[in-house]
């Protein structure tokens, strides 16, 4: 307790000695912006009346400058700290009682940059959007919507939003910062989990006057079933979710159809074990068929489910929706050996791609021969790596390729041999050969 205390009057000296330092103070009220003019590392303090139970927050908004900030109760306790999204702001914080609460406007010693910045002081109730979508208007830059929502743990969820130019992002419990904190015209998060139970903050700030609206929406997934294709429709720019468990190492190929009316998008993501940041594990934009998204193999990395968001984006406005298929089945992969037998094979312009596995060790050096011998088919190549980075990608209506590589990293090895002919019932007869020779 003594410990504390001795905080408390450390805090209450430090700020003391930062007024008597300070410029001039500066009185302001809740909504109505201040411009500071920076040109020294004196303190600037801006005072407000709150009233106890106010949720107050802080903007600032500047082309050239960004000034950390700092929120003092009426009796000189440090309150809150600024924290930088894109610009320093203070989250928002419930005010403990009634009095002149002080803002200090401080840049740091080592900062030499001069300017101009704007401050807003505001109020917010932090209404829960996925229980209405909120609707205003942002009425000029610097200025931000809060919301708050109550997550649960393992629960997907997508935020959705339309503005001029403004971010769009979460702090979790844990202070954990997820999504853009950068400004985007109509900023969205079209996948996501929540990671853990608690009070959710969803925060914006903008630099442009526009009208807004954001909504989160809860998402429960269809269920895939291997070998039983699922069809629906899209909206135009909607999405639809879709969920498979799998045991680690298995191989699975996702195929789908969509209109060629639009942009049409597939993303694998796993949740769990992973940074939100990282959940997408795969993501396709027409490989397939008649340019439609596709996914092969996808190899699972973990026993766990996975989530499949299929997307389109219509060319034109007046196009409502999309009808789609999706379907998942299991992958066989045949495993190429390194003593440079040729393996025969054939290729439908309906089946578009043949893949093939190969585990290799860094430094390894590697002989691929393909060979066209027969058909009306076109053939290319391309050569994946553990990473699912291409490390190859070479032919177009060639008859013969041999490649030398030498491997990059340890790992599994992709070879995909396409039949590319516009023509959708070509043939391609071909074969494939690999020769490895050990790393010296």
């Amino acid at each position: 307790m003594m410990m504390w205390r001795r905080l408390i009057l450390l805090g209450t000296l430090a700020m003391s000695i930062g007024m008597a330092q300070a410029q001039a103070n500066i009185s302001a009220t809740y909504g109505t912006a201040i411009t500071l003019d920076i040109q020294n590392d004196l303190p600037q303090l801006i005072t407000f009346e709150g009233k106890a139970g106010d949720i107050v927050y802080v903007s600032q908004f500047s082309d050239t400058i960004d000034i950390p900030l700092t929120l003092y109760s009426p009796d000189g306790t440090l309150l809150a700290p600024s924290y930088d999204f894109q610009q320093q702001m203070i989250l928002p914080t419930t005010l403990t009682t009634d009095g002149t609460y002080t803002l200090s406007a401080q840049r740091p010693d080592y900062d030499d940059t001069t300017g101009s910045t704007q401050i807003l002081i505001n109020t917010s109730t932090l209404p829960d959007i996925a229980n209405a979508p909120a609707s205003g208007t942002f009425a000029q830059p610097g200025e931000m919507r809060w919301f708050a929502h109550d997550a649960k743990k393992g629960d997907l969820y997508r935020l959705d939003s339309t503005c001029d130019n403004c971010s769009f992002f979460e702090i979790t419990p844990s202070q954990e910062v997820i999504g853009g904190t950068y400004t985007q015209r109509n900023p969205s998060l079209l996948l996501d989990q929540w990671k853990e139970d608690g009070r959710v903050l969803i925060g914006s700030l903008t630099t442009t006057a526009s009208d807004y609206s954001f909504a989160l929406t809860p998402i429960t997934p269809l269920t895939l079933t291997q070998n039983t294709p699922l069809e629906g429709r899209i909206a135009n720019n909607g999405a639809e979710i879709f969920a498979f468990s799998s045991a680690k190492g298995k191989a699975w190929r996702l195929d789908s159809t969509l209109s060629n009316q639009g942009d049409r998008i597939m993303g694998l993501f796993m949740f769990e074990g992973r940074a939100n940041a990282d959940s997408l594990v795969s993501y396709d934009t027409g490989s397939g068929p008649d340019g439609n998204p596709q996914i092969t193999p996808f190899i699972a990395p973990a026993d766990a489910t996975y989530y499949v968001l299929l997307q389109w984006r219509g060319y034109r406005e007046e196009l409502v929706d999309s009808p789609y298929t999706l379907t998942l089945r299991p992958e066989s992969l045949r495993q190429l050996t390194p003593d440079g037998v040729a393996y025969e094979d054939q290729i439908t312009g309906t089946d578009g791609t043949e893949r093939y596995l190969y585990r290799g060790t860094a430094g390894e050096t590697l002989t691929l021969t393909l060979d066209k011998t027969g058909g009306e088919g076109q053939m290319a190549l391309r050569i994946v790596g553990p990473e699912r980075d291409a490390v190859v990608f070479e032919g177009r209506a060639v008859t013969r390729l041999v490649v030398d590589l030498t491997l990059p990293s340890d790992g599994l090895y992709q070879v995909a041999v396409s039949n590319i002919a516009d023509d959708t019932t070509s043939v391609l007869d071909y074969t494939v050969a690999l020769q490895a020779q050990a790393a010296p």
